[in-house]
């Protein structure tokens, strides 16, 4: 079942479910079914590199720079970069969240997010996968609305929650976080 505005507004007046943002920037904005997040402050761009990355082998992965407190950022034609939401959000045990795109920010060629789930009992703010799919520059700006966030409600809660007991390696994060892939015992366990 998909929160509506009312129950989403319940859940917070009731302490079961926090989305919060910076006070200094806002409060959060409820639409019909979903909560407006705002993109934060902070991007991550991969350093160019034309070497291969093995997911098993950390040493691998391209390094980054992050730049942080950040008021707007350029993104060129076929880019790719992280960002993360104002938003910190703290799951209950029954509730499951996706990350969408913003369908305006969609229509101008700008990939939001493609590995959206939030699992129920996740804490911290959302990492952004953005991808410049068009052949124009975009600039952001820092407290744009640019994604979505629906919030579902589990008929069973799970067995397990997210957390480091699970293998969940993002739990807590803050600021655009980069791949952990290497952590998963099917990659490293060969």
């Amino acid at each position: 079942m998909t929160l509506s505005k009312p129950e989403i507004e319940t859940a917070l007046e009731q302490g079961e479910l926090s989305i919060r943002r910076p006070a200094k920037v806002g409060d959060i904005d409820i639409e019909p079914s979903s909560v407006d997040c705002h993109l934060g402050s902070s991007v991550a761009v991969y350093d160019g590199a034309d070497t291969q990355i093995d997911v098993a082998d950390e040493s691998t992965y391209p390094s980054m720079t992050t730049y942080h407190d950040v008021a707007e950022v350029e993104i060129q034609p076929r880019e790719f970069m992280l960002a993360h939401t104002q938003e910190v959000v703290a799951l209950p045990d029954d509730i499951v969240g996706y990350l969408h795109g913003r369908s305006s920010v969609g229509r101008l060629s700008l990939f939001v997010e493609n590995a959206g789930l939030v699992d129920a009992c996740f804490t911290g703010d959302l990492t952004l996968e953005l991808f410049n799919a068009g052949k124009n520059p975009i600039v952001l700006r820092r407290g744009m609305r640019i994604c979505q966030l629906t919030l579902h409600r589990h008929d069973e809660q799970p067995d397990a929650t997210y957390g480091a007991q699970n293998g969940n390696k993002y739990q807590g994060q803050r600021g655009p976080t980069p791949s952990r892939l290497y952590e998963d015992v099917e990659v490293s366990d060969n």
